[in-house]
């Protein structure tokens, strides 16, 4: 014990004082894109692109507003299909 007391990155000597702490550099990177999650998808998105779907739906869980708005309730319209060729006509018979 007497070893850990001296050594100053010691917990021991460091918990239980007043003022006394350790310090580090600590270095972080901003990402410019967002996560989200789309039918149970992992998707990544730019951030702007992101920003623009919370402005448009009233998002800011940072301030309060934790439920976006003006959802779509019903998915968007499935194009129709292009009509098939009208079949050959059967052959002439004789």
């Amino acid at each position: 014990m007497e070893e850990a007391e001296s050594d100053p990155r010691s917990p021991t000597s460091i918990f239980g004082k007043t003022g006394a702490f350790f310090t580090c550099n600590l270095k972080t990177d901003g990402k410019d894109f967002a996560y989200m999650s789309h039918n149970g998808n992992m998707q990544s998105e730019p951030s702007a692109q992101f920003k623009a779907w919370m402005a448009k739906h009233d998002y800011d869980p940072e301030h309060g507003k934790n439920t976006p708005t003006n959802l779509s309730t019903t998915p968007p319209a499935q194009p129709a299909p292009a009509p098939s060729p009208a079949p050959d006509a059967p052959p002439p018979q004789n």
